[in-house]
C-alpha cells in the first residue's frame, strides 16, 4: 500500500505533503470437492468447498494522514475474500489497518443435471491472532480471537423464485448482530419484483421493496421474453436483435424501490418511474426522494431519451445508472434482451447462473 499526499493546504498537525507505504502479505488456498446425490429422484452433485485465506500487515500510525474517503468496510463474505478490498478493514486508500488474521470458510452447493446452481450454504469465520490497533470501531483495539460468524445461504429452487439469506452472529454471545432477507420473483425479462428485510442490532431495522414491470400497452407475452432470455444471440450495443423488442405499438413499464425504517416509521428512500418503449426511441422518467433527517429530504428528477442506436440523452442525473443501481434484477429494455437478470447485490449465486 503506497500513497502520496501533495496538498495545497493541510489542517491542524498536518504535513502538506507526505508518502506513506505499508506492506501486505497474504496467503489464500482453495479446494473443490464433488460428489453425486440423489434428492427427491433427481440427480444433483454436492460440492466442498473450502477456503483459508493469512493477512499480515504491520500497524503504522496514520493520525497525521488525511482522511478523505475511508470508511468501514462491511464486514460479509465479499469483504472478507474479495481480492479488491486489498486484505484492508477500510474502503479507499486513506487508512490501511494492521491485521495479522486467518479466515476460514466453507461453501457447499447443489447442482441441477444442467450445471445450474439450486441451493447454496455457506459459513465464514475469522480469527484474529493478535490484537488489531488500527480498526473502524474507533480508538479501542479489537482483541485477539475469533470474530463474528457469517451464515450464508441462497436458493432458487422454486422455478422464477430467487431467495437468499445472511447471518452474521456474535462472538460472545452467539446473538444476531446483522441479518439480510431477500426474495425476488422474476417470471420473465423485463418482469422482477422483490423485497429484503435488513437488519443492524441496535441501529436499523428496514424494509425495501423494489420492482420493474410491463405496465400499459404491448406487453411482451412470457413466452416471448422467456425465449429472449435463453437465446444465444449475442446483440452488440445499439444492436436489436430479431424479434428483441415490442412493435412501434409502445409499452410503459413502471420501476420503482421504496425502503421503509421500522424504527422511526417513515419511508427514508423512494424511487419510482416509468420507461416507455416506442420501437425507435425509449424515454424514462424517474423520481427520487432521500430523507436527510427527520424533517428534511432532498427530491431529483431525471430524464432521459435514449435514440436506438444512436445516443442517450439525459437531463439531470443518469436515470439508468440509478435504476442499475437501485432495483435488484433491472433489466435494460433492449441491450442486454439476451442476458438473465442480475442478481441482487446480497445474493451468493455466480454472475453467469441462467435462468431456472
Amino acid at each position: 500500500h503506497s500513497t502520496n499526499y501533495d496538498l495545497d493546504r493541510a489542517a491542524g498537525g498536518e504535513r502538506r505533503s507526505v508518502t506513506r507505504t505499508i506492506p501486505t502479505f497474504s496467503l489464500d488456498a482453495r479446494t473443490e470437492l464433488e460428489r453425486p446425490v440423489e434428492l427427491f429422484g433427481h440427480q444433483l452433485t454436492q460440492t466442498l468447498e473450502p477456503r483459508v485465506r493469512y493477512v499480515r500487515t504491520p500497524y503504522r500510525d496514520q493520525s497525521m494522514l488525511p482522511l478523505f474517503d475511508s470508511a468501514p468496510r462491511d464486514f460479509n463474505q465479499y469483504a472478507i475474500f474479495s481480492s479488491d478490498n486489498n486484505d484492508n478493514a477500510f474502503t479507499g486508500v486513506d487508512r490501511i489497518s494492521d491485521a495479522n488474521e486467518i479466515t476460514m470458510g466453507a461453501t457447499s452447493r447443489l447442482l441441477n443435471e444442467r450445471g445450474t446452481e439450486t441451493l447454496r450454504f455457506g459459513v465464514v469465520q475469522k480469527w484474529l491472532l493478535s490484537d488489531q490497533r488500527l480498526n473502524p470501531n474507533g480508538t479501542e483495539p479489537i482483541k485477539a480471537g475469533l470474530s463474528d460468524m457469517l451464515l450464508l445461504g441462497s436458493t432458487h429452487v422454486i422455478p422464477n423464485w430467487y431467495l437468499d439469506g445472511t447471518v452474521q452472529l456474535g462472538a460472545d454471545n452467539q446473538a444476531t448482530q446483522q441479518a439480510t432477507l431477500g426474495a425476488r420473483f422474476s417470471p420473465g425479462a423485463w418482469r422482477t419484483i422483490g423485497a429484503t428485510y435488513r437488519y443492524n442490532r441496535d441501529k436499523s431495522e428496514q424494509i425495501e421493496i423494489g420492482w420493474q414491470w410491463p405496465l400499459a400497452g404491448r406487453k411482451p407475452p412470457l413466452q416471448e421474453v422467456m425465449s429472449l432470455a435463453s437465446s444465444t444471440d449475442v446483440a452488440k450495443p445499439g444492436q436489436i436483435l430479431s424479434g428483441s423488442a415490442p412493435s412501434c405499438g409502445g409499452t410503459w413499464y413502471t420501476v420503482g424501490r421504496v425502503v421503509y425504517d421500522k424504527r422511526d416509521h417513515r419511508f427514508t428512500n423512494t424511487l419510482a418511474g416509468v420507461e416507455y418503449d416506442a420501437g425507435c426511441w425509449i424515454g424514462r422518467f424517474v423520481m427520487e426522494r432521500v430523507a436527510l433527517g427527520q424533517s428534511e429530504a432532498t427530491t431529483r428528477l431525471m430524464f432521459q431519451l435514449e435514440l436506438i442506436g444512436l445516443s442517450r440523452l439525459a437531463l439531470g442525473s443518469n436515470p439508468l445508472r440509478t435504476l442499475q443501481d437501485n432495483i435488484p434484477g433491472y433489466r435494460l429494455l433492449r441491450d442486454d434482451a439476451q442476458q438473465p437478470p442480475a442478481l441482487a447485490p446480497q445474493q451468493f449465486l455466480d454472475d453467469d447462473t441462467p435462468l431456472p
